[in-house]
């Protein structure tokens, strides 16, 4: 799902569709989701630590980023119109 929403959002943004408001914000809601559930399901010792890290400094960072994106692309079409 992670893989559709980021491909999605990627064709959105060079077509300048209104449409990557919907998946960037959902790209991101995934993301966050996968971080926390990797996170919670992860047994003690080098395999929390790592979901750990990889929540931190990439599912986190590129949820932020692509809500970023959203909201940017909200407020460029509603200006349009």
């Amino acid at each position: 799902m992670v893989l559709v929403m980021l491909a999605l959002t990627a064709f959105f943004i060079t077509k300048k569709s209104i449409w990557v408001t919907l998946t960037a914000s959902s790209l991101g809601t995934c993301l966050l989701i996968d971080g926390w559930f990797d996170v919670l399901t992860s047994r003690q010792g080098v395999d929390f630590i790592h979901s750990l890290l990889m929540a931190c400094f990439i599912e986190i960072p590129v949820a932020i980023l692509s809500w970023y994106f959203a909201i940017k692309a909200a407020h460029q079409f509603v200006i349009k119109i």
